[in-house]
């Protein structure tokens, strides 16, 4: 069985490198647009466990932490879960959108760090 903490750590390790080949457009056209799909499954599952780490910790139980505090993290708590879901949903196949190529292959924006055109621009150019 897999312990959550080193779950976490894989996923924290993942997440600059999907981020990485999602923001890079010569990158995003080798791997196609499943990578979006990825990076939401990677955010997914990082607040996923984080939400279950609180919960752990917020157990009245276990009396881990004082009662005070385990007020204040609740809400936390709901919000990571919260999130890991809509990351989770937004990485169903149903809710992509084809991009189109042209904007894959950086004709509209310029991502090294020049100044790109603004959106106005890029309708106006279509």
């Amino acid at each position: 069985m897999v312990r959550l903490n080193i779950l976490l750590l894989f996923l924290v390790v993942l997440e600059p490198y999907t981020f990485n080949i999602l923001t890079r457009a010569n990158l995003a056209i080798q791997f196609g647009q499943d990578v979006s799909a990825y990076y939401a499954v990677d955010l997914s599952g990082m607040n996923l466990v984080m939400a279950y780490f609180i919960h752990l910790a917020t157990r009245e139980k276990k009396e881990l932490v004082p009662a005070e505090l385990t007020r204040r993290f609740k809400p936390s708590r709901n919000y990571a879960l919260v999130v890991g879901l809509i990351f989770a949903i937004s990485a169903i196949p149903v809710f992509s959108a084809p991009v189109p190529r042209d904007l894959l292959e950086n004709r509209y924006l310029d991502t090294r760090g020049s100044r790109g055109l603004a959106l106005k621009d890029i309708w106006q150019a279509k």
